[in-house]
């Protein structure tokens, strides 16, 4: 019995992979995120996964990720723009992803100052096709609000790879996966 609960619970992490190394090339509108795997880190006293963006410029992004049992939540963002540091710390930490929900099932978030909140929907099974390929994927739909007012995100995840589309209505933004790439071993 706990092999069998041990094996469901590494297949719900194959929707979000974050082997070191570990790549993702996203087309935007015109231009390519990279998304790279940096290994394990800590956001406070929590072990979690370090994800980090760039675009070929001195700009970037680091996403605190934990990955459990449970599902993955962001735990904190890092930014670097013309050589300054920002950081925010996300409380609690915002659940992205529910493991062994099913289509309709919903769960809430919202932060610690009350200024922002959102509720994530399984929206079912759904094949797309993206520049890398066609997949089978679990569409994640949120509804959210912050003090810039309301706007939709919506994430495909496909087993093995990740998020291999995400549309944000605040910007208008579609990221498309255009490349996977797992580290040589």
């Amino acid at each position: 019995m706990i092999v069998l609960l041990a094996a469901l619970l590494a297949q719900d992490k194959e929707w979000f992979p974050v082997e070191k190394g570990t790549t993702w090339t996203y087309i935007v509108g015109a231009n390519e995120l990279t998304l790279t795997a940096r290994g394990a880190g800590k956001a406070g006293d929590i072990e979690c996964v370090k994800l980090e963006w760039s675009s070929g410029g001195a700009d970037s992004q680091t996403e605190f990720f934990q990955v459990d049992d449970k599902g993955v939540s962001l735990l904190k963002v890092e930014t670097w723009r013309n050589e300054t540091q920002g950081e925010m710390a996300q409380e609690p930490a915002i659940p992205r992803l529910r493991f062994s929900t099913k289509k309709g099932e919903s769960w809430e978030w919202a932060a610690k100052d009350g200024k922002s909140k959102a509720t994530y929907t399984n929206a079912g099974e759904e094949e797309i096709t993206v520049a890398a390929g066609k997949f089978m994927c679990i569409k994640i739909h949120c509804d959210a609000g912050n003090e810039q007012g309301k706007y939709t995100v919506d994430r495909w995840y496909a087993k093995g790879i990740g998020v291999v589309k995400q549309v944000l209505s605040l910007n208008n933004e579609t990221r498309e996966l255009k490349k996977f790439e797992k580290p040589s071993k």
